[in-house]
């Protein structure tokens, strides 16, 4: 039965999309809230199923549902166009594949009244599924009520758990939204983008602890999934993080805490992207390339075990002395992509691998200057022809060259076994360690007399010794090497 409508409290806007098998549980859920006096836009946005139907449907029962039809303009063009029909005191945007509990919108509704808030943020969970297991995540939010300058000093805390990104755990204003004329930009993840020009001019803002919306995370097609294989990715993550920075700016807020979070969050969007790395089957098939064509030629192993290693590694060392997230991630991506120039040629692999990653990159929508950073530092890995000419290229030779390991020799026939092949072999253990007091990085090496002697290692190996103590040096560390427990540097 339809439920008596008064003066609207809340706007609530869904944009609908191929979403036929969820639509009806979301509507549903709205529609059944205690808080009655509200309208409901559901923006139907060219959906080639029949989600469009069922939303029709759903509206001939209950006259507070008005459904349009539009040709097909993403996101957020569909909640533009409720924004300029809504009537509400605040607004409320839903995803058409989530629902919310019950009392949620009227428990929002209460907070924002009693504290004349622009904004109320709740926490939310979050379900997928896992090997076919529907598993829930919860992301809490402590109950505060802040005003301007206290929630300008505190917005840091909010950044790195999505609470200030999302639209769909919070109420907004209505007036705020219409005379600042704030609209959906056409961008990827453009909530994050609302929300921080929102944020801007905040009067109010009450957090709160309660937990009444589910977001169904993991569905296929969805346009949160679609977002994660974007192929200018790296270019989205940078306007996100420049938008903060402009909203910090505008506050006059720089703070060691709040810059700290800022660069986290980026470095965690970022983080993302090397997923999309790791995925890339680009690549990876050049990676097993490079192996095959190593093995033909007799080398050691530089497979995705090394690379994980060296990956790792690189980020370690900037991570412990306390370089920027940003900088860690850039040399973990270095890390992972520094011998995929094996698959051209071994001779002058670190140039080839150089330009091959700067390609593969910018066609991942990464900038200028970060693509720069990882090419430099693959193009100088090589003891023959490189050194450490930054940060990041200091870290990436520190990582590669401590990979010394009978597990990198792929001849198992010891009689033939080379110098290089005798000299690997007789590794039986490897520690690589990070001292951030005292800043200093170890290589610890056990080596197997009966294999070949202590002095043949550095028959091999002294070239790239001196490099990893020239990179230790250029990051103002110190560079000690142990063997079979005595100290040699």
């Amino acid at each position: 039965m339809e439920k008596k409508q008064g003066k609207i409290k809340i706007s609530v806007i869904m944009p609908v999309y191929k979403v036929e098998d969820f639509v009806g549980k979301t509507i549903e859920s709205v529609l059944n809230q205690s808080l009655t006096e509200i309208e409901f836009f559901a923006i139907d946005d060219g959906s080639p199923d029949s989600s469009g139907k069922i939303c029709d449907d759903y509206a001939k029962k209950d006259s507070r549902l008005k459904v349009i039809h539009k040709a097909n303009g993403g996101a957020p063009d569909a909640r533009n166009t409720a924004i300029e029909l809504a009537r509400g005191k605040y607004m409320y945007f839903i995803d058409s594949d989530d629902w919310i509990e019950k009392d949620y919108l009227e428990k929002m509704y209460e907070l924002a009244e009693k504290n004349n808030a622009d904004l109320v943020i709740t926490g939310f969970y979050m379900e997928y599924y896992n090997n076919g297991k529907e598993e829930t995540y919860s992301t809490n939010c402590d109950d505060a009520v802040y005003d301007k300058i206290e929630f300008r000093k505190n917005a840091y805390k909010y950044l790195n758990n999505s609470l200030l990104s999302l639209p769909w755990n919070k109420l907004y204003k209505s007036e705020r939204i219409i005379n600042e004329n704030l609209r959906f930009p056409k961008t990827k993840w453009d909530d994050h983008h609302f929300n921080m020009d929102f944020l801007m001019n905040n009067d109010v803002v009450v957090m709160s602890s309660i937990k009444m919306y589910h977001w169904y995370r993991s569905r296929k097609g969805s346009e949160t999934m679609i977002n994660y294989s974007d192929p200018n990715m790296f270019e989205k993550r940078k306007e996100h993080y420049e938008h903060i920075l402009k909203l910090y700016e505008y506050w006059n807020i720089n703070d060691t805490k709040s810059l700290s979070s800022i660069s986290s969050y980026y470095a965690g969007r970022l983080f993302q992207c090397i997923q999309e790395l790791v995925d890339n089957k680009e690549i990876n098939y050049l990676i097993e390339s490079s192996q095959k064509q190593l093995d033909a030629l007799g080398y050691t192993e530089h497979s995705m075990r090394h690379i994980n290693i060296v990956s790792n590694r690189a980020a370690e060392v900037l991570q412990k002395l306390d370089y920027n997230e940003h900088r860690v991630e850039l040399a973990r991506i270095a890390g992972y992509m520094h011998d995929i120039g094996n698959t051209i040629n071994r001779v002058d692999h670190a140039h080839s691998g150089a330009i091959l990653a700067y390609e593969i990159l910018k066609d991942m929508g990464m900038n200028l200057e970060d693509r720069t950073e990882v090419m430099m530092a693959i193009g100088n890995h090589d003891e023959a022809t490189g050194t450490a000419v930054s940060d990041i290229s200091a870290a990436l030779i520190l990582a590669d060259k401590s990979d010394v390991h009978r597990n990198r020799v792929r001849n198992r026939d010891i009689v033939t076994f080379d110098k290089h092949d005798k000299v690997n072999y007789a590794v039986t253990n490897t520690e690589f360690i990070m001292d951030r007091e005292k800043r200093k990085v170890t290589l610890d090496i056990t080596i197997d007399n009966t294999i070949c002697p202590v002095l043949d290692y550095f028959d091999i190996f002294m070239e790239r010794t001196k490099m990893s103590k020239y990179a230790a040096k250029y990051l103002n560390i110190w560079f000690e090497l142990i063997i079979n427990g005595t100290k040699l540097l």
